[in-house]
């Protein structure tokens, strides 16, 4: 599976954050969820490069 720039791994220096890390962490918590796994995944990039500053509204 490709990787779009909405799909990009999260950013190693985004609050400390090891991108393998979270990819596990997130399909983990995601997995047993009855909402879409990649929209959960794609919000929370989102929601660290908001708190990185490096997305704005």
């Amino acid at each position: 599976m490709g990787t779009s720039d909405d799909e990009q791994p999260i950013e190693e220096d985004a609050a400390g954050v090891d991108p393998a890390v979270w990819e596990e962490t997130a399909d983990d918590l995601l997995e047993e969820s009855p909402y879409d796994t990649d929209l959960g995944k794609e919000m929370s990039r989102d929601a660290v490069r908001v708190s990185a500053g490096r997305m704005s509204e």
